[in-house]
């Protein structure tokens, strides 16, 4: 029988297997600061195949000289793993990444089960982190666990890194992993795409800024500053740059960036002048497209030439910066696994990724050709009853174990 024909009898035969093991890292608790807990459980798993096991946490002294590191995070009983499995060359052909942390429950009173506790209904396996991204994460280990059993050979070696910290801004996890060393020239991340493979995705900006006012009676409006009033000029020429932005950037991989402002916090009544004002937002830009944020903070500098503002300018925070990314899809991992996945009946060709994801300092900083594909919808994730398909996901165990093997195999 070929390989491809042994993959799938391999991972039909342990369906069940691979849904309890998918369950069980579910139902272990996995938010800011408890990843350990999860990669306890991925490492007895990984401990039964032919790998090199390494833990590790963050350093945020090391990490701080990286543009992309994101700082205040601690790292005192949280670490990434990561399995290296050797190859006949001693040198590295494929990496494959995933995070174990989850967000928190959003809104846990919406939730129609336990988050923390894994429950399958109409095929549908929900619990906190079941698509973003545990089962994206599980299905390339048990990928892993096939090739193996099954006694295929690798031309080069292959690494799955477990990483914490992706969520809770961002990225410290993966950039410690690049930084010990743990790079290829190619990358595959396990992020939630509906099984559709994207080698881009965007950048994304998250910001405060807090307007200044003088508090007064309504009545005599005139002896207050509204704050609301000194930001309008602010909201109109944000989106106003959103417009222009629409007419400029343009990538066949995305549909267009987008400019939104989701937080107003002002006022205390309906007859009081509000003495500050509260906006948080964010906008996406598209690879290729650098000089957003300057744009952005000179339309903040142009909305703020009224006298008040003047004498008393708004403060700007910015929340999280993630950069964008793409990579050529006339690379050869590229090539190789739209190449599968049609062979497959999956997606014939590449799509941009609509957020942000550690694949961004795979290719930036790592340099590594890098694909994102993995079982669930992204926007099943960081919202109340995430789930993922069944079905899906043992279709990502089948996918991942022939994309690897096509790419990296020796042929027997």
């Amino acid at each position: 029988m070929m390989l491809r024909g042994r993959i799938h009898e391999t991972v039909e035969k342990n369906r069940r297997a691979y849904i309890g093991f998918l369950m069980e890292l579910i139902d272990t608790e996995t938010t800011d600061e408890k990843e350990d807990q999860g990669q306890a459980v991925l490492r007895r798993r990984l401990e039964r195949l032919p790998c090199r096991l390494d833990y590790f946490s963050p350093d945020p002294a090391r990490l701080y000289r990286y543009e992309d590191f994101n700082v205040g995070h601690s790292y005192a009983s949280r670490g990434n793993l990561v399995a290296v499995f050797s190859g006949e060359r001693d040198e590295n052909g494929l990496l494959l990444n995933g995070h174990m942390d989850t967000v928190f429950p959003n809104d846990p009173d919406a939730w129609k089960s336990d988050p923390l506790r894994c429950e399958i209904r109409d095929g549908k396996l929900y619990g906190l982190g079941a698509c973003d991204m545990k089962a994206g994460l599980c299905a390339m280990t048990l990928a892993m666990e096939v090739l193996c059993g099954l006694g295929v050979r690798f031309q080069k070696n292959i690494i799955l890194e477990s990483v914490c910290d992706e969520e809770a801004g961002g990225g410290n996890g993966t950039l410690a992993a690049i930084d010990r060393g743990y790079t290829a020239p190619a990358a595959l991340v396990g992020e939630p795409t509906s099984l559709r493979p994207m080698r881009a995705h965007v950048g994304s900006v998250a910001f405060r800024i807090t307007f200044k006012g003088r508090a007064a009676h309504s009545n005599i409006k005139w002896e207050g500053v509204n704050a609301f009033e000194e930001a309008l000029p602010f909201i109109h020429g944000f989106y106003e740059m959103e417009r222009r932005w629409l007419q400029k950037q343009k990538n066949p991989l995305f549909h267009h960036p987008a400019c939104s402002i989701n937080v107003i916090r002002c006022g205390t009544g309906a007859v009081c002048i509000p003495d500050a004002c509260v906006l948080e937002g964010n906008f996406t830009y598209l690879p290729g497209y650098d000089g957003c944020i300057e744009e952005f903070t000179a339309v903040l500098t142009d909305a703020s030439q009224s006298p008040w503002l003047r004498e008393h300018p708004p403060v700007l925070e910015w929340l999280h910066h993630v950069r964008p990314y793409e990579s050529g899809g006339e690379q050869p991992f590229l090539k190789s696994l739209l190449r599968t996945l049609t062979e497959l009946g999956g997606a014939g060709a590449y799509e941009g990724f609509a957020t942000g994801a550690d694949a961004r300092l795979l290719a930036n900083i790592g340099g590594m050709n890098t694909v994102i594909l993995g079982p669930g919808d992204i926007r099943n994730g960081h919202r109340a009853n995430e789930y993922v398909i069944v079905d899906e996901f043992i279709r990502a165990v089948e996918l991942y174990a022939n994309i690897i093997a096509d790419f990296l195999a020796i042929p027997e």
